[in-house]
């Protein structure tokens, strides 16, 4: 675990994480947190001594950590820096490294001026990652906005279809009942024929056709013999036989004679 403290004599504290993967001299493939207590940046120019440093690193690492007063300057405003420090910039009087003993290991070999711009970069890329982190938890939101609302309308279309499937279920238990009270009907109509037709069968070869009884003229009417009407003969009219007779005439006209 890392966390990075700021402190001082107004006793201002801040914290932040960050998974990465620091490499060293002795180990390059450990991931780890690192505590780090840091206060305010300030910006320094590098004096010669530092120079000095840079050649003795392994001497410098193992050198306790001198703290000083922070200074009374306004803090910068505006977000870290995301990328590598100015190396005109120097944070190591203002760092604290609160390290475990495993966490140690890692920063064999490394100056104060590395470890601080670590520390930085860490902090850098903790805002980078929250910023990140907010603008996928609106996207979440918004996915789970749509959600809802995509369940809710599967619930009503779930609620109206069990309704459907309920009256479709209700009209096809009644058809099956018409179904089967049709079935016994039929077999019943179909019971009445055949003992008709074997009736008819047994009564049609009883009745000879020389019977005197035997009117083939007459219809059954109400159940009874009837006979049939007979529909009268109309006397044809005589018409009287007229001779034409043929007529001539003859005009005589005037001046003929003269």
């Amino acid at each position: 675990m890392s966390s990075l403290t700021s402190f001082g004599s107004a006793g201002m504290e801040g914290r932040g994480y960050a998974d990465e993967a620091i490499a060293s001299p002795s180990s390059t493939n450990s991931s780890t947190l690192v505590y780090l207590t840091i206060m305010a940046p300030k910006t320094i120019p590098i004096p010669s001594i530092l120079t000095q440093k840079k050649k003795s690193k392994r001497k410098a690492a193992r050198e306790p950590l001198v703290f000083y007063k922070r200074s009374k300057r306004a803090l910068p405003e505006g977000p870290p820096l995301s990328g590598s420090l100015d190396p005109n910039i120097w944070m190591d009087q203002h760092v604290q490294f609160n390290l475990f003993p495993k966490e140690k290991e890692l920063f064999k070999g490394m100056t104060e001026e590395e470890a601080s711009n670590i520390g930085y970069e860490l902090i850098a890329r903790l805002n980078t990652t929250i910023k990140s982190n907010e603008e996928l938890t609106l996207r979440v939101v918004e996915v789970e906005k749509v959600i809802a609302d995509e369940k809710a309308k599967a619930k009503t279309l779930l609620a109206d279809v069990r309704t459907t499937t309920r009256q479709l279920q209700r009209s096809n238990n009644d058809l099956k009942l018409d179904l089967q009270h049709s079935a016994e009907k039929n077999k019943e109509l179909v019971t009445e024929r055949d003992n008709l037709l074997a009736e008819w069968d047994s009564l049609c070869g009883k009745v000879p056709l020389e019977n005197p009884h035997l009117d083939m003229i007459k219809i059954i009417v109400n159940e009874e013999l009837v006979a049939m009407p007979t529909v009268p003969e109309t006397p044809t009219p005589v018409v009287p036989f007229v001779e034409h007779l043929v007529v001539e005439v003859i005009e005589e006209t005037e001046g003929t004679n003269a």
